[in-house]
């Protein structure tokens, strides 16, 4: 269950800006990038440097957290 970080909320900020706990981990506000599909797997099905450069964006511009997915993929025709 996740709980709000009370302690650290300021009155004059929007909640969507706040902090906020999910069991021990604390983000810094409640921005999530959900996962999203990319063709461009690499050998054997793992991240490429797109994936880390793509997802590092959101990470570095502020977001509270970044999901990514990983699923067997198959070339598309």
């Amino acid at each position: 269950m996740a709980v709000p970080v009370t302690e650290s909320i300021d009155p004059s900020r929007p909640l969507l800006f706040s902090p906020f706990k999910v069991r021990g981990l604390t983000l810094k506000n409640r921005l999530v990038v959900p996962p999203m599909v990319h063709y461009r797997a690499g050998p054997g099905s793992t991240c490429g440097m797109f994936h880390n450069v793509h997802l590092g964006r959101y990470a570095l511009g502020g977001f509270g957290l970044s999901l990514s997915r990983q699923r067997p993929s198959k070339r598309l025709a």
